[in-house]
């Protein structure tokens, strides 16, 4: 048997690049190549797809199990030490179909929480997720800059079902709860595409924060 590397919290963020094998149900599986574990001090961790700009995964209680990419040769994959919650494999950018999405790497803060930074058409997103405190979730605040020649339209989050419980709180798949910021401006509606329901927000400012709470 190959022996355990795994990875545990740490007094910073810890970031680790890796494949991920991603089930959103049971039975299937799909590969994600491009993706980095952030692992955060207050035991809480997920995983983002550097590729479409999206948090896939979030989950608490222990870190990270590398030893299939640090074990022999390696497959260059890690996976979650916990019951994850899935959270989405869509892009997050609604505006157009065909969007160059970049990724253009990450910046840490003092924290080493990272900001990822990805091109999405003419704009520039800058993306962060941190802990809430006292509460089992993670506050994401998206900012951008440049120019669109329209008001930018982010997908927050799909499903099979969303439930809008108030003008800021939503339950997605009955699986956890996303908790708008009352200071974001723009308007926030569920729309029906594809089989799916997608929690969309046209914004008016150029940032979004809210809240994943599972």
């Amino acid at each position: 048997l190959p022996t355990p590397h795994l990875v545990d919290f740490d007094r910073e963020a810890q970031v680790l690049r890796a494949i991920t094998h991603y089930s959103r149900e049971a039975g299937s599986s799909t590969m994600l190549t491009h993706t980095a574990h952030v692992g955060l001090p207050e035991g809480l961790a997920f995983t983002y797809d550097l590729l479409r700009a999206i948090p896939v995964q979030v989950w608490r209680g222990e870190f990270l199990d590398a030893t299939p990419m640090w074990s022999g040769r390696g497959d260059g994959s890690a996976s979650a030490l916990g019951a994850t919650t899935v959270l989405d494999t869509l892009p997050p950018w609604m505006n157009s179909e065909t969007a160059a999405i970049r990724p253009r790497g990450y910046k840490k803060n003092e924290g080493s929480i990272p900001t990822f930074v990805t091109q999405v058409d003419d704009l520039i997103l800058e993306d962060r997720l941190e802990a809430i405190p006292n509460l089992p979730g993670l506050t994401r605040q998206m900012s951008w800059s440049g120019e669109s020649d329209e008001a930018p339209i982010w997908r927050l989050a799909s499903g099979l079902e969303i439930e809008k419980i108030d003008r800021f709180n939503y339950l997605i798949d009955q699986a956890y709860y996303l908790r708008l910021d009352d200071d974001n401006e723009g308007q926030a509606e569920v729309v029906l595409a594809d089989e799916r329901a997608h929690l969309v927000f046209t914004a008016e400012g150029d940032q979004i924060i809210y809240q994943i709470i599972w």
